[in-house]
C-alpha cells in the first residue's frame, strides 16, 4: 500500500490594491485618472482631483467660519399698522400723593409720616415739612401703634390707608375718547399703582387699543383738579404755584412710559396745570431683537421688586434695593411690598434701620454750642440768644435747665427765620431715595451693565407741547391729547443672516461646484475603496 503525500498549499501573495475599481467613481476627475494611458495625463489628473478638493474644504472651512463669526441680519421696514397700543400713561401728584384733602383732614402729619417713613418713602418733595415740623417721637410712637394694628406690616398699613384716603378714579379723570369721539371709561383704563412718586394713576397695558386713520388716531382724557389741593399736614402753598390757576390747585405730572415704569426718573413727563391743553405727538417703532442674554433681555424674565421690568426699574433694584445695610445687616425697605403686590419681605427694615439709612438724626443728640447761637442769632431780625438762653443750658452754668438739643429748641417757637440755621448746624436733614441711589451708583458704576433692553420692545417718539386754553377748559381741568402722527410703524428686526439649513445647502451647493458630487457619490466612493483593498462587507 503507497501513500501520497499532501502537498502544502501555496504561500498567499501579498494583495494589491485594485485600482481599477475607480473606474465606475461618480466624483469628477477619479476615472480620468484611472483609466489615462499615458502617466503625464494620469498624473495631470491627479493633480486636479487633489487640487479641486483641497479648494473645496477650504471654502468649506471659510463658510463656517463666516457661519459662526458673523453679524446678524437687521432689516428696517415700514408698515401700515390697523391697530397700535400708545405707551402707557402715569399721572401723578408727588406733593399731594393723589389723597382727598377732606378725607384726611382729621389725619396728623406725624400720623402720615409715620405711614411714608414706616415703608421708607423719603422724597425730595416737602422734605422741610420732615426736617422742622414734624414731632420725630410721635412719628414713632404712631409708627408702632400701625404696627400694633395691621400685624407688623407698614406695607399693609400704607396700601390701606390711600385705599380708604385716596382720591377715587371718578374724581380725577374726566371724559376719555379714542378716534377723537369714541367714548370709553376711563377706570376702565386707569388704576392706581404704587411707584416711587407715591400712590400714581397708570394706564393698564394693552387697555388702550387706537383705530381708525392717522387723523383719528389718537387718545384724549381730562384731568379735574377740584378736590387737588394739598391736604394740611404737608404745606399751606403748592409746590409750583401758577398765576392762572386758583392758589390751592397741585398740579399733576403726566409720565409717558413703554413699559410700567415704577421709578421716579421718568424720561418723558410734563406738568400740567388747569386750562392747559398738552398735546403728545407720537410715532411708534418695533424693535425686535434675537434672544441674546449678552444684548437683552427675554420678556419672561422678572424683577424681583416691581411689577415688570424696564431698564429703569432694573436700575433701581440693582443699585438700591439690593445693597441696603443697616449696621452692617442687611434689610429691605417695606415699600418693595408695595411696588410688586404678591411680594413678601423676609426682612423689612424697621423705623430704626431707615433711620440710619437715611442719615437721619433726630437731633437729641447734636448740641449746640454758644457759637454756633452767636452765628443764628446774627442771621435772626430778632435777639433770639438771651431768648435761648433763658430755657436751655446755653453757657454750661445752668445744671437746672436741658441742653440746647436741636429738638429742644425747635420746641420753643423760635422766629421761622431761624429755622434754616438751626438745620444747617444741627445737620439733620435726612437723605432721600434720589440721593441715596446716586451714592450707590458712585460706589458701583457697574452695578447697571445687566439692565439690557428687552429683546422685543415698542419704543415710542414723543413731541410735547402744552398751552393755555382758557376757551374750551374750564378753571378745574385740564385736557391730555396722544396724537399719532402717522399709523406707519418702523420695524427693526434682527435675523439670522444664515439657519443651519441654509448653511447645509451651501454645503452641497459648494461640493457641487467643485467635484460635480454628492453624498451618495461618496458614498459609493467609500465603497470602492472598501472593495479595491479587497474588503467584502457584503
Amino acid at each position: 500500500m503507497s501513500f501520497k503525500m499532501e502537498e502544502p498549499p501555496p504561500e498567499r501573495k501579498n494583495t494589491k490594491i485594485n485600482f481599477h475599481v475607480f473606474e465606475h467613481a461618480q466624483i469628477q476627475g477619479i476615472p480620468e485618472a484611472v483609466v489615462a494611458k499615458r502617466a503625464s495625463k494620469r498624473y495631470m489628473w491627479i493633480a486636479v482631483v487633489i487640487f479641486v478638493h483641497v479648494a473645496c474644504f477650504v471654502h468649506l472651512y471659510w463658510l463656517l467660519n463666516t457661519f459662526l463669526v458673523q453679524p446678524n441680519e437687521t432689516t428696517v421696514s415700514f408698515e401700515q399698522e390697523d391697530e397700535l397700543n400708545p405707551p402707557r400713561v402715569l399721572v401723578c401728584q408727588p406733593a399731594t400723593r393723589m389723597l382727598n384733602p377732606k378725607s384726611v383732614s382729621s389725619i396728623s402729619a406725624e400720623y402720615y409720616y409715620a405711614l411714608e417713613l414706616g415703608v421708607g418713602l423719603i422724597h425730595i418733595t416737602e422734605l422741610s415739612r420732615l426736617e422742622y415740623l414734624v414731632n420725630v417721637t410721635q412719628v414713632e410712637e404712631h409708627h408702632q401703634q400701625i404696627l400694633r394694628e395691621y400685624n407688623g406690616s407698614a406695607s399693609a398699613a400704607y396700601r390701606k390707608f390711600h385705599e380708604k384716603h385716596m382720591r377715587k378714579c371718578e374724581d380725577v379723570f374726566g371724559h376719555c375718547y379714542t378716534e377723537l369721539y369714541k367714548n370709553v371709561s376711563c377706570c376702565d383704563i386707569f388704576e392706581p399703582v404704587f411707584t416711587l412718586y407715591g400712590m400714581c394713576y397708570v394706564s393698564k397695558k394693552d387697555a388702550v387699543v387706537i383705530k381708525g386713520s392717522d387723523s383719528l388716531a389718537n387718545f384724549r382724557f381730562r384731568l379735574k383738579f377740584a378736590g387737588s389741593s394739598l391736604p394740611d399736614f404737608f404745606v399751606e402753598k403748592p409746590v409750583r404755584p401758577n398765576p392762572l390757576a386758583e392758589p390751592n390747585f397741585e398740579a399733576y405730572e403726566v409720565g409717558f412710559a413703554d413699559g410700567l415704569d415704577q421709578g421716579n426718573f421718568l424720561v418723558e413727563r410734563e406738568i400740567v396745570l388747569p386750562s392747559q391743553w398738552l398735546t403728545v405727538n407720537m410715532v411708534q417703532k418695533l424693535r425686535w431683537l434675537m434672544s441674546n442674554p449678552k444684548v437683552c433681555v427675554d420678556s419672561d424674565d422678572g424683577l424681583k421688586f416691581f411689577r415688570e421690568y424696564t431698564r429703569s426699574n432694573c436700575r433701581w433694584e440693582q443699585v438700591l434695593f439690593k445693597n441696603i445695610k443697616s449696621n452692617n445687616k442687611s434689610c429691605e425697605l417695606p415699600l418693595v411690598e408695595l411696588l410688586k403686590p404678591g411680594y413678601k419681605s423676609a426682612s423689612p427694615c424697621n423705623m430704626t434701620e431707615i433711620f440710619d439709612l437715611f442719615g437721619y438724626d433726630k437731633g437729641d443728640a447734636v448740641i449746640l454750642d454758644e457759637a454756633a447761637v452767636d452765628q443764628m442769632n446774627e442771621a435772626s431780625p430778632a435777639e433770639i440768644r438771651p431768648y435761648i438762653a433763658e430755657n436751655c443750658n446755653l453757657y454750661g452754668n445752668r445744671s437746672d435747665l436741658p441742653k440746647c438739643s436741636v429738638n429742644f429748641l425747635q420746641t420753643l417757637g423760635l422766629p421761622e427765620e431761624t429755622n434754616p440755621y438751626l438745620h444747617l448746624f444741627a445737620n439733620v436733614q435726612p437723605f432721600t431715595l434720589e440721593q441715596r441711589y446716586g451714592q450707590f451708583l458712585d460706589l458701583m458704576p457697574d452695578a447697571v451693565d445687566s439692565c439690557l433692553p428687552l429683546c422685543y420692545t415698542i419704543v415710542h417718539g414723543l413731541r410735547m407741547s402744552v398751552v393755555n386754553n382758557r376757551r374750551n377748559l374750564g378753571q378745574d381741568e385740564a385736557s391730555v391729547v396722544l396724537q399719532y402722527t402717522s399709523k406707519e410703524v418702523e420695524k427693526v428686526i434682527e435675523s439670522p443672516r444664515q439657519t443651519v439649513s441654509e448653511y447645509f445647502a451651501l454645503i452641497g451647493g459648494n461640493i457641487g461646484l467643485w467635484s460635480g458630487a454628492s453624498i451618495v457619490s461618496f458614498g459609493h466612493l467609500l465603497a470602492l475603496t472598501l472593495r479595491a483593498v479587497g474588503v467584502r462587507l457584503f
